[in-house]
């Protein structure tokens, strides 16, 4: 017994010194990214300028059998694959082949299409069914931690699968509101 007292009174010691410790303002990595100037690594939107060009660009490459986008277009024709007239993904199976593969090998590219997928789901269309069947394959071997949540989301409510992931959300939100809101990270 006198061995657990004195570890414990050790820890206490050890929460003592510990706790008079300050954390830096800014942590040493968040001064890294700020000195290069690098953008933050978030996914987001392209402004819609952009997108209205990439639209164009990407309608005349895919028209003809021999067009092919480059690495950047690819990385963000995600974003049009389902949204706008005409949608691309349907309009253009050689785009939606082309933005798979690349999401296989880029998690950029992956990340947007993520993305993409959640705000254009539609049930009704067998684009987004078979490209959240990839997407949930590509989960699964991907080892990048920046994909965790989706992952997570994936693995519990099988997010990824048109026909089930939407119910089982929906089952899982309704049962237990309080517990779902942990699951997902608040903003800051």
């Amino acid at each position: 017994m006198t061995h657990l007292l004195e570890a414990i009174e050790a820890f206490r010691g050890t929460l003592g010194v510990l706790g008079s410790q300050r954390l830096p303002a800014l942590m040493a990595t968040e001064r890294l990214w700020q000195s290069m100037n690098a953008p933050e690594p978030r996914t987001e939107k392209p402004a819609e300028p952009r997108l209205k060009e990439l639209r164009r660009r990407l309608l005349q490459l895919y028209s003809t059998d021999d067009g092919a986008a480059d690495r950047r277009e690819l990385r963000d024709a995600p974003w049009l694959l389902w949204d706008g007239t005409p949608p691309l993904a349907s309009e253009l199976p050689r785009l939606l082949d082309a933005v798979h593969v690349r999401a296989a090998e880029h998690q950029r590219t992956l990340s947007n299409l993520i993305e993409a997928w959640v705000f254009g789901f539609r049930n009704d269309d067998t684009t987004v069914l078979e490209t959240g069947q990839r997407i949930g394959a590509l989960l699964a071997v991907k080892t990048d931690r920046r994909l965790t949540l989706w992952q997570q989301a994936h693995r519990r409510l099988a997010l990824f699968d048109a026909a089930k992931g939407l119910t089982k959300w929906r089952s899982c939100y309704c049962r237990d509101r309080r517990k779902w809101l942990r699951f997902w990270p608040q903003p800051a």
